[in-house]
Parts: structure tokens; C-alpha cells; sequence
């Protein structure tokens, strides 16, 4: 008589699958698990669940896809895009947003961090308005957003212009979102997420000066600090670091030395592969330096390249804005609302332009950040 085998199969306990397999996925692969079953969409929608996934996310970074926020002003109403870092080409996504934005409305992308945009939100009405009348935080992947708290803010914080800095930062110690906004008259303001409040921050003389002569500032959130590229007409360049912890201003490092300075350059300093990035482009002969920042912060001079593009859309600056994992870069030309990839080994001679998703979209600004669960709400969840 044949035996009877049978086929035992173990069934995982379910605490391994949310605390182990889970948090390692992508954030839109884990949206599509809520429907599972009552016990997975209550846990998925935790504070606790969405810190495991950011974790995961931040220590396996180059893992994930980063993404770019886009969007066109030359539509009405205003329209955001998604484009994958990787692929530019071949994932471009139209976003629908929870909160109002139409032809009365002017947008501007202001800073991100863990997955969350803030974006000033500003009604048109007659005459010149320098004002954001709201700021909002807001998950393009999960939808979920929040109108920030004026309590204890000052019109400054609020303020339009290009001179304004606004970054946004996570402190592991206090389990907050922060953003720091450095207004155009060097104020110093601090918004907290937990707490839905603003503060003013005392500069004393013995802090650096925080004011940007010819260019906005441009900075950068690596290892929970905020750097700063300060310059002086294009001929004196220093990096001043903002330390989240204690709230302190400091001169890191100056390279004026190591750049062919003049008042036709501009300058940026993007977050790649871990490290610290500072690129400085020349208007009119195309030349591109790139520069490391090491773990003393010190600078170290990567490569120089030269970009041979033509035509009037090609005038003005190139901003570097994420580093593939092919070894080029994806680049943005600012005036000609175009993005780039560059060909590093081959010095920028043989760029290919992307192509918007259809005729009359242009590259108004543009934002890099990766997808995660993070909700603007998480505080009101707990």
C-alpha cells in the first residue's frame, strides 16, 4: 500500500512579516499590502511601521529609486510630475493632489525631507503679493498633507523670495521634523512638526554671516546637519554648517582656492552616494567642477567637464541633480527648463535631452526625494 505523503508547509509568524519583510520593500509596493486584511491597515498606518521602512530606507538608500517632483506652471490648473531618477525617459507620472491647486494659485518647492515636500502655496490677486499665504506638507506617494501652524511665526517665514532658504531636516533624538528657514534679512527661524509651532533663533556676533551676495544660497541635509554654500560675487566661496542637534551656525571650510572664481558662476551642493557634492558651472565656456566633501570637510576636486551644448536653451547654468547608477549624471539647465543626461566619460558632448511627457511642459523647478510612508500627520496619529 502507497504511503500517504503529505506536504507540510510553516506559515511565518504574522509580527515577522510587518517587523522584518515588510519595512524592506519599496513604499508604493507595501500601499498595495493594506488591503490584506484589518490588523495589516491598522499597522501599516503606524508611526512605528512608517520610522521601520525610513530606517530601512536610509540605511539602504541606494536601494531605492530617488524620484523627482516637477511641475508646470504653464498649465492651469498646475500640474506635478514624478520622474524616476534611473529612468527619465521611461517613468514620468502625473500626480493628482489632495489639496486645491488651480489657476489661482501659484506654487513654489520649497525643500523635502524622508519622503515629505514642502511646497509654499501663494492665491494670486491684483497687484505684486511677495507673501506664501499658506505653507504645506504634503507625501506625493500616500497623498496624506498638512497646512503648517502660523503659532509664533513671523512674516518672514513666509516671505517669496529667492534669497529665503528653506530646508527641511528629521533630529533622531527628538523623533521631529524640523524645517529651518533663513530669511533674506538673515533671520533665523525654526518650524517644528511635532509641536505645529515656530521659533525664532538669537544669532550671536561670533556666528558666520548667513547672507548670499549674489546668488540664493544653496544647501544641503547630510548626516543630520545643514550645509550652507555661501559666496561673495563669485570670488570667495566657504561652507557653513548648521548642526540640528545643538542649533548652531559654523564656518566648516573655505575652497576659494581650488575654483576658477568670477562673478558668471553658479553653484550647488547635492547629497550623492553618501557623500557631499559641490558643483560649480561657468555660464558662458560650459565648465563643470566637481567637488567631495571628505570626513574632515575638506574638499577634494572629482573631475572637470566641459559641455558643448548650443542654442538659447542651453544658456545659463547646470545643475547637477542626481548621480546614476551608470557612473552619469541627470542634470538640470535651469534657463532652458530641461533635464539632461550627461555622459561623464565622454565630457557632456553627447547629452540626451528628456522629453517631457507632452508638448508645453517645462521643468518650472524640481525636487529630490525618495518615497517613503511618512505622513505630515504622524503626530496627530499617535
Amino acid at each position: 500500500m502507497a504511503k500517504n505523503h503529505h506536504r507540510h508547509t510553516t506559515e511565518l509568524p504574522s509580527d515577522v512579516i510587518l517587523v522584518h519583510i515588510l519595512p524592506r520593500l519599496a513604499a508604493n509596493t507595501i500601499l498595495r499590502f493594506k488591503s490584506v486584511c484589518k490588523e495589516w491597515h491598522s499597522f501599516l498606518n503606524t508611526p512605528k511601521f512608517h520610522n521601520l521602512h525610513h530606517q530601512h530606507v536610509t540605511n539602504n538608500h541606494n536601494q531605492y529609486h530617488h524620484k523627482l517632483l516637477t511641475y508646470s506652471k504653464l498649465k492651469s490648473p498646475c500640474e506635478f510630475f514624478t520622474v524616476d531618477c534611473e529612468a527619465p525617459n521611461e517613468s514620468v507620472t502625473r500626480l493628482t493632489t489632495p489639496f486645491e491647486v488651480s489657476n489661482h494659485y501659484d506654487v513654489s518647492i520649497l525643500s523635502s525631507c524622508n519622503g515629505m515636500i514642502c511646497l509654499g502655496v501663494r492665491i494670486k490677486r491684483f497687484g505684486y503679493d511677495k507673501y506664501f499665504d499658506d505653507l504645506i506638507l504634503w507625501n506625493p506617494l500616500t497623498s496624506d498633507y498638512k497646512t503648517l501652524s502660523k503659532t509664533n511665526s513671523h512674516s518672514e517665514c513666509y516671505m517669496k523670495s529667492p534669497y529665503n532658504v528653506s530646508k527641511m531636516y528629521y533630529t533622531s533624538s527628538e523623533d521631529d521634523y524640523k524645517i529651518l528657514h533663513v530669511a533674506e534679512s538673515c533671520n533665523v527661524y525654526i518650524y517644528s512638526l511635532k509641536s505645529d509651532s515656530w521659533k525664532k533663533i538669537e544669532l550671536t556676533e561670533n556666528d558666520p554671516s548667513l547672507w548670499n551676495y549674489d546668488h540664493p544660497m544653496p544647501s544641503a541635509l547630510w548626516d543630520e546637519n545643514v550645509y550652507f554654500l555661501n559666496t561673495m560675487w563669485g570670488q570667495e566661496y566657504w561652507v557653513i554648517r548648521f548642526d540640528t542637534k545643538t542649533e548652531k551656525f559654523t564656518k566648516v571650510s573655505n575652497i576659494s582656492s581650488q575654483i576658477q572664481t568670477g562673478v558668471d558662476i553658479w553653484s550647488s551642493v547635492h547629497v550623492e552616494k553618501p557623500c557631499l557634492h559641490f558643483c560649480v558651472s561657468n555660464m558662458y565656456d560650459g565648465r563643470i567642477e566637481l567637488f567631495r566633501m571628505n570626513e574632515d570637510e575638506q574638499w577634494t576636486k572629482m573631475e572637470t567637464c566641459l559641455s558643448k551644448r548650443d542654442g538659447p536653451n542651453m544658456a545659463g547654468y547646470v545643475d547637477p541633480l542626481h548621480l546614476m547608477r551608470n557612473g552619469n549624471w541627470l542634470v538640470h539647465y535651469p534657463k532652458g527648463f530641461c533635464l539632461y543626461i550627461v555622459d561623464v566619460d565622454k565630457y557632456i558632448n553627447e547629452d540626451h535631452e528628456f522629453e517631457p511627457p507632452e508638448n508645453g511642459m517645462h521643468i518650472s523647478a524640481v525636487e529630490k526625494y525618495i518615497e517613503t510612508l511618512v505622513s505630515p500627520n504622524r503626530y496627530i496619529m499617535q
